[in-house]
């Protein structure tokens, strides 16, 4: 074997090395962490009690007047949504004509 073949011989040994010993210690620390997060004891008033279920909306009663204010607060919203929607549309557009990209808006 060449002088050149040794070189790159050790220099794969070692870097393998490297490679395991790097693996080992990261390995090792995990496990460190875990058990350190695992003898944690939290006190009573700390921990977190299991939620059963989602909270959800209440149903609809059924009341004429109930129903109409969600519908008005519905159109509200989707109404908003649509403002935003055209002004990022227009925005962009604008931006897109400061670069030539389209014709100016009218």
């Amino acid at each position: 074997m060449s002088v050149q073949g040794i070189v790159w011989l050790i220099a794969v040994i070692c870097a393998v090395a490297i490679f395991v010993a790097t693996t080992v210690w990261i390995i090792l620390r995990g496990i460190r962490l875990y058990r350190t997060v695992r003898d944690i004891e939290m006190p009573v008033h700390d921990a977190l009690e299991p939620v059963s279920e989602p909270v959800r909306k209440p149903a609809p009663t059924g009341d004429p007047a109930t129903l109409s204010a969600a519908r008005v607060a519905r159109a509200e919203v989707k109404q908003a949504r649509k403002v935003n929607k055209q002004r990022r549309l227009n925005a962009a557009h604008d931006r897109w004509a400061s670069y030539d990209l389209v014709a100016p808006r009218q």
